[in-house]
């Protein structure tokens, strides 16, 4: 069915389409592979009888790690987030470059360039 789709899909909606397939694909992964990291954690706590505050949090941390990583996969793999924050990216820097060039903020005259210039009323 989807091989029968492609033949009338756009190179873009395409594209699109490969990108959302990679990024979900690898949202499985990271979900998986992390599942798998905490598991001898939680082993231990349950089966060795290991009760410690710092492997407590470890597992929590470990566990909470996929809920970060999840929404940088998204704004990597969706092109339109991606361009979005490419181009406030290089609008920051813009904005940054300007202001430190005097563009934004006018160099003021010092005290002796002041009483040197000539007031024109």
């Amino acid at each position: 069915m989807l091989i029968e789709k492609r033949r009338i899909m756009s190179a873009k909606t395409l594209g699109l389409h490969r990108s959302f397939t990679n990024m979900l694909t690898l949202d499985v992964a990271v979900s998986v592979f992390f599942g798998i990291l905490v598991l001898p954690l939680v082993c231990l706590q349950i089966f060795g009888k290991i009760h410690s505050p710092d492997l407590e949090g470890l597992a929590y941390d470990v566990t909470v790690l996929p809920a970060v990583i999840h929404p940088a996969l998204t704004l990597y793999f969706v092109p339109s987030y991606r361009k979005i924050i490419r181009s406030f990216a290089h609008r920051k820097s813009t904005v940054s470059n300007m202001h430190h060039s005097g563009i934004f903020m006018p160099k003021m005259p010092s005290p002796s360039e002041r009483r040197n210039s000539v007031l024109i009323l």
